[in-house]
């Protein structure tokens, strides 16, 4: 995956669908945080965390953000597990 940073939002490049998306600045942040490997939603939003101190504005903007990246196919949810993540 291609990235490019424009500040308030960026560009993913996807080679799987060589398609090219527009994405905000939030989805930019949490393809960073994946960048180390899978994560849980409550992994990644910890890392979001120290961006702002308001959790629920977060979790929400999160929620939004991974359905927005699952639709565009830029992540794959795995099985429920304990040891497992996006």
């Amino acid at each position: 995956m291609l990235v490019y940073d424009g500040g308030a939002a960026g560009m993913v490049f996807n080679p799987r669908s060589w398609a090219t998306h527009r994405v905000s600045a939030l989805i930019l942040c949490v393809i960073d945080t994946l960048r180390t490997g899978p994560q849980t939603r409550e992994q990644i939003l910890g890392n979001l965390l120290t961006l702002s101190d308001n959790e629920a504005e977060i979790a929400d903007a999160l929620d939004d953000a991974l359905r927005e990246m699952g639709s565009l196919n830029l992540i794959v949810q795995e099985p429920a597990s304990a040891d497992q993540g996006i």
